[in-house]
């Protein structure tokens, strides 16, 4: 399995033939080691698989790191259940956003506190599952945008003076 990638000095299109599973809490069990009481933490067995594959795909992928700050767009195609009455599909999207990231960490990007503005969708997919990632350098011009709307915004918020 190859992900299929498109990639210049600005922008980074990324689709990965996985199915996204949203990334679980770490569990904890403690046991005695020589005496003490250790602690070890570990993933439920589905997550860490995702893993495992979407690390397999990425290292495959020939992508060049991105430096400074980053507009991040993130869609997962999940398949939709034989018997459900949702609309969407289960998990909370910074938990399919933080499977996704990870796995990047040191591909696209040196940590994934460069992303400033990001974007993800989740949706049920009838054909195959995937998630697809587009990376941007962000511009100046861009941020100064968001920060100016944002700041509009705020001038409105109870108890901020005019």
């Amino acid at each position: 399995m190859e992900a299929f990638v498109c990639q210049d000095a600005r922008r980074l299109e990324i689709l990965i033939p996985l199915l996204p599973v949203p990334a679980s809490r770490p569990r904890v069990t403690v046991r005695k080691v020589r005496g003490r009481m250790q602690g070890l933490a570990y993933f439920d067995g589905r997550y860490k698989k995702f893993r495992e594959d979407y690390a397999k795909v990425l290292s495959k992928a020939r992508i060049r790191m991105y430096e400074g700050p980053l507009e991040v767009y993130t869609n997962v195609y999940v398949p939709r259940p034989k018997t459900t009455k949702r609309e969407w599909p289960k998990g909370d999207n910074d938990n399919y956003e933080k499977a996704c990231w990870d796995g990047l960490n040191g591909v696209a990007w040196a940590d994934d506190d460069q992303i400033v503005i990001n974007h993800t969708v989740k949706v049920f997919t009838e054909t195959d599952p995937r998630i697809c990632i587009q990376v941007r350098s962000l511009d100046p011009s861009r941020m100064r945008r968001t920060l100016l709307w944002s700041g509009r915004l705020s001038m409105k918020w109870p108890g901020e003076k005019q």
